[in-house]
């Protein structure tokens, strides 16, 4: 089994070709894309033991968005694309954009041409199994930005994005992934949809400020300027940047919206998108240029920052004679980070996350995917309630109430929310997911 590196498992009209990697010693693997003039293109995998393993000849020409990996969050790894020629009778070209939080859904925005070179653009689902299209939604003109799974995976928001006169319309829209019921718009002139982790809120940008609103689409509220990070917890981190002080400052607010804290400002250069939350919710870590005041005078250093959200400390994390290059992955045990970083040349390094050398892995990288896992993350081990009771949901169906002091099995780590199973008064079996906030694991 562990000299077989790719198994196909289902030919779909759309996809090329559906891969999945088999575990071998460890369950986590970097992937990149490598080139040279004797072999063209080449992916590869590569995990923290070294060992690398070829993951496609001809590789994927670009494992990064939006050709790329998937990793559902029921642990299986998921490498695919697109194939480059176009279908002999008609052009169609598929795009992904978001997989469902189990993992068994994947949203994309598909496109096709019709013999009268007509454009037709529609938002859709696939099984990640393989398995039938869905059309949810034909747009009318423009394209889909950003989609966001609701938790439940019942639906999902999207961004419609479309040229007006005078510029870029936006709206979010609302679509169930069963039944026929229309798209609901839930917000005009807005885009970057983020759900709660209870599903309860979303958040939202709108003339770079930030918003929360009520999942039905009601009282909106004005959190304040900044530009959407991520959910921790019942948290929304959020980073504005601010030109006196020249730095970013990472703010956290409550569902209500009121209120916000400052978390930590950052005297930094960096992307919006090079961070990463750990999978227990706890640290933020962000990839770039930082320095130790605002003072241009300030030496730099290109370095991994890694932020307590509870308490705002950090310290950085530097790859020796090198520079981060990409976001940073956690590991599904949140000690270590996995990036690709330059030194001569560009690599793949795990970063242990309690300061200890990073290690570097693999050839030289042209494009990093990402980090993809091979098994279920954790299918053994005890979670204890801490929150004094939590309802445990499927969208709006309660599907059983936990104490505090209750021991849970766990199967599932992701994200950060633990799969579990329990027994309910009567006996009767019931899993489903907590945030990791509300649990301790054994």
């Amino acid at each position: 089994m562990e000299g077989e590196v790719l198994k196909v498992l289902q030919a779909i009209s759309i996809l090329e070709i559906l891969f999945v990697i088999p575990a071998v010693h460890s369950d986590e693997w970097a992937v990149y894309d490598t080139h040279s003039n004797e072999e063209g293109f080449n992916t590869f995998v590569v995990n923290a033991s070294g060992q690398v393993k070829k993951l496609s000849a001809g590789g994927l020409r670009g494992v990064i968005w939006p050709r790329g990996i998937l990793t559902s969050a029921t642990g299986k790894g998921l490498a695919f694309y697109w194939g480059d020629g176009a279908p002999a009778r008609s052009s169609s070209d598929v795009t992904f954009k978001a997989a469902s939080r189990g993992g068994d859904l994947l949203a994309v925005e598909r496109t096709e041409t019709d013999d009268k070179f007509n454009r037709h653009v529609f938002l859709s689902v696939i099984p990640f199994a393989g398995g039938p299209v869905r059309d949810l939604a034909e747009l009318d003109a423009g394209e889909i930005d950003e989609v966001a799974w609701h938790p439940s995976g019942h639906g999902v928001a999207y961004t419609h994005r479309k040229r007006e006169d005078k510029g870029w319309d936006r709206k979010i829209y609302y679509r169930a992934v069963t039944g026929d019921s229309n798209p609901r718009l839930l917000m005009a002139n807005a885009s970057s949809p983020l759900w709660s982790q209870d599903g309860r809120k979303l958040a939202y940008e709108s003339e770079r400020q930030v918003w929360l609103l009520d999942s039905n689409g009601k009282n909106p509220v004005k959190v304040g300027p900044g530009s959407l990070t991520v959910w921790a917890g019942n948290s929304l981190l959020y980073t504005e940047y601010d030109k006196e002080a020249v730095g970013h400052h990472i703010r956290k607010v409550g569902p209500d919206g009121r209120n916000p804290t400052l978390v930590k400002t950052m005297h930094a250069t960096i992307s919006y998108s090079d961070h990463g939350l750990s999978p227990d919710g706890k640290t933020l870590a962000w990839a770039g240029g930082f320095r130790e005041s605002p003072e241009q005078s300030s030496k730099m250093k290109q370095a991994v920052m890694l932020i307590d959200i509870a308490s705002g400390s950090s310290r950085l994390l530097e790859i020796a004679n090198g520079n981060p290059a990409s976001r940073p992955y956690w590991t599904s045990d949140s000690t270590s980070l996995v990036i690709s970083g330059t030194t001569e040349q560009r690599h793949i390094f795990f970063m242990p996350v309690d300061g200890s050398q990073p290690r570097e892995a693999g050839g030289i990288v042209n494009n990093f995917g990402g980090l993809v896992s091979t098994g279920i993350i954790m299918t053994t081990g005890t979670a204890v309630v801490t929150a004094d009771k939590y309802d445990v949901k499927r969208g709006d169906q309660l599907i059983g109430t936990v104490s505090k002091g209750q021991e849970l099995k766990v199967t599932t780590r992701a994200n950060g929310w633990i799969g579990v199973i329990w027994h309910d008064k009567d006996g009767k079996k019931l899993s489903g997911w907590l945030p990791a906030a509300e649990v301790d694991l054994k």
